[in-house]
């Protein structure tokens, strides 16, 4: 059979609405999201991951890693939905939960995984959002994120999928670290998925469309059918819908 899986930064200020309607349109059986919000007044409050998986009517598993407290109290997460059961659960967190001074935020990075029954083959879909800088330079930081997040994929020898933003382009350490344990699902490492809505980032780094920041990785024994990257305006991220044969 053909399992259709997406992986897409969803953007926590987009309305939900607009992302549960692409999402059906796309109509994938497994999902990877980041920047699910809850608690924001923009999506009146509710708990997106919970309202994807009810009109969905999937399965899924989420934690965050992102809070902070203002004029709205709001958490971000990444999650995992899927048409299958989900039959077992594990995260790690990447970059630990802490205190950003100039951004006025408690951040970090959680790597997740589920594993799914597809007929009688057992399948783990993963995911991690690596912590952006800017300019998108490489810190001493993120190298330890990057140190931590591929000691978890390399124990992953079958049957294995993981996706992400991971706020580095292919040509960084990121990527060719990742590359050594797992293969590109496609499409081609030279299309773009981000930004397609911001102008600056906090320090004044212009955010234009230019960057390949979003991937889909898995081992060799999965095969692909297809792989593309989706236009659309519903985030400033472009999705990737990637068809595998289980």
């Amino acid at each position: 059979m053909i399992l259709r899986f997406l992986h897409w930064n969803i953007l926590f200020k987009e309305k939900i609405d607009n992302i549960l309607s692409f999402i059906n349109y796309l109509s994938p059986d497994t999902i990877c999201l980041n920047e699910l919000s809850n608690g924001l007044k923009f999506n009146n409050k509710i708990d997106t991951a919970v309202y994807l998986a009810q009109k969905l009517h999937f399965d899924h598993f989420t934690k965050k890693y992102m809070d902070w407290k203002g004029d709205e109290s709001q958490l971000v997460e990444s999650g995992i939905f899927s048409y299958f059961p989900i039959i077992r659960k594990k995260f790690h967190y990447t970059k630990s939960l802490s205190y950003d001074k100039a951004l006025g935020i408690k951040k970090g990075s959680v790597y997740l995984e589920a594993e799914i029954k597809v007929n009688r083959r057992k399948l783990i879909f993963a995911t991690d959002h690596l912590s952006y800088t800017s300019g998108l330079i490489e810190t001493k930081d993120k190298f330890s994120e990057v140190e931590k997040l591929t000691e978890i994929l390399k124990r992953n020898k079958k049957n294995f999928v993981f996706s992400g933003d991971l706020n580095a382009p292919p040509t960084s350490y990121t990527i060719k670290k990742i590359q050594n344990y797992l293969v590109n699902c496609g499409p081609s490492l030279r299309q773009k998925t981000a930004f397609t809505k911001e102008s600056l980032d906090p320090l004044g780094w212009k955010l234009d469309f230019r960057w390949r920041l979003d991937y889909v990785f898995a081992t060799k024994d999965m095969v692909v059918k297809s792989a593309k990257i989706v236009n659309t305006f519903k985030s400033d991220h472009l999705p990737i819908l990637v068809e595998f044969v289980v």
